[in-house]
């Protein structure tokens, strides 16, 4: 019997290209996947934004047409930080200190 040869999507390409790195490095335990007791960081795009559009091809609008604005949610090791574009955990002014103290230790580098 002859093998099927098919084309891969390049979704499907790029899942198991990951899984593969993930797993030779030792890590796959721990990311490479969105799975309950993984570490993940994950966001939501809003989409139907105008400015995202026209959509076509979903890879290629997330990284030619999205911007900050379009993303709503934003998740870093499971733990909700952006909620419809509102943070969760840090407030502004925390946020403004930080950017001024990484400001003045790149300038002074």
């Amino acid at each position: 019997m002859t093998p099927t040869v098919g084309a891969v999507s390049k979704v499907r390409g790029e899942h198991w290209l990951n899984l593969q790195l993930v797993t030779t490095i030792g890590l796959a335990e721990r990311i490479g996947s969105v799975e309950p007791g993984k570490d993940a960081d994950l966001i939501a795009v809003h989409m139907a934004r105008l400015d995202c559009g026209p959509l076509y091809d979903l890879h290629s609008a997330l990284v030619y047409t999205t911007s900050g604005p379009s993303v709503t949610h934003a998740w870093v090791e499971g733990r909700l930080l952006l909620d419809e574009r509102r943070l969760t955990e840090q407030q502004p002014p925390v946020l403004h200190e930080l950017m001024r103290e990484w400001r003045a230790r790149i300038l002074s580098a």
